[in-house]
């Protein structure tokens, strides 16, 4: 993949964000772009991936040892449309990822940072959401998916203010059989993990 002379991690060649302050530009020549952002052991990501190869796929994560191990799974299913990219999920957003450029962005499972003291940590605030909406192609998806319910009423809450969100469940079908490891592990402990899907106006 073309990194548009990004520095990339020696062992993986994953791009590497961390430390940058440019507007990345995405490779051209793809009908469809989506973003897992903290796609995390790559599950969900992945399945996407060999789903929809016409489609390419932006795995972000701060945890570089998780994308290394992404990494070698996409060598071996020998996908080529998925790129990861190390980096603050605020950072890629705010400032990596260039304005109106994907489709549809996944936020699944994310800390819910549960202790009253630490709720500012919280990714999913109505302030990030806004800054999404502003990455989102007209007529894209933002996909919120949590098994912790105050987490849940907070983007809920927060989205119910910005009107640019429409709320659009029919988003879902197309990968509603596609999970986490963190959603297979909620499911086995009989946790359900709320799904929403609201469509760009």
């Amino acid at each position: 993949m073309n990194f548009n002379g990004l520095q990339t991690d020696d062992k993986s060649g994953v791009a590497l964000l961390t430390g940058a302050y440019v507007r990345w530009t995405i490779p051209e020549g793809w009908n469809r772009i989506e973003v897992d952002l903290g796609c995390g052991s790559g599950s969900f990501l992945l399945q996407m991936a060999e789903a929809n190869p016409e489609t390419l796929f932006l795995g972000v994560d701060i945890m570089l040892g998780r994308l290394r191990k992404v990494q070698k799974k996409i060598e071996r299913l020998g996908l080529q449309n998925v790129i990861l990219l190390r980096a603050p999920a605020w950072s890629f957003i705010d400032i990596f990822l260039p304005s109106e450029s994907v489709d549809r962005i996944h936020i699944l499972c994310p800390d819910p940072w549960p202790k009253a003291k630490h709720r500012g940590n919280r990714l999913a605030s109505s302030e990030f959401m806004g800054c999404l909406s502003q990455k989102i192609k007209r007529g894209g998806t933002f996909h919120f998916g949590s098994d912790h319910v105050p987490y849940v009423e907070m983007v809920l809450s927060g989205i119910a203010g910005l009107r640019q969100f429409v709320s659009n469940q029919n988003r879902l079908e197309d990968h509603k059989e596609f999970k986490t490891d963190f959603e297979k592990g909620f499911l086995e402990e009989g946790k359900l993990v709320h799904h929403f899907a609201w469509e760009l106006v």
